[in-house]
């Protein structure tokens, strides 16, 4: 953890890979951090969630000046960044509740 958290603090440019809601989350906080935030998905902003979440999460996004590209994949992107997120392959499953 405390090497995470020395890294975010070195850290310009900061990618975040992922537009589903941990990505998002962790977008906005560290932009609401004063750090200089790209979000990236390859399936859209909040691709599970209701449209209006995507919407409000969209507004709060742009104020706090992240840039969002939406439907990329990450091996598509050219830039340079100091650290990066991946926050994708969220996969659900039924799991019978013995083996819990």
């Amino acid at each position: 953890m405390r090497a995470t958290r020395d890294s975010i603090l070195k850290a310009k440019e900061i990618l975040v890979v992922g537009g589903g809601t941990v990505g998002v989350e962790l977008a906005a906080e560290l932009a609401s951090g004063g750090k200089s935030v790209t979000l990236i998905t390859r399936r859209g902003l909040l691709p599970t969630m209701p449209r209006r979440a995507k919407q409000l999460a969209e507004v709060r996004l742009r104020e706090l000046r992240v840039t969002c590209i939406e439907n990329m994949p990450e091996s598509e992107l050219r830039l340079k960044f100091d650290l990066t997120f991946r926050c994708t392959g969220n996969e659900y499953a039924a799991v019978p509740i013995s083996q819990c």
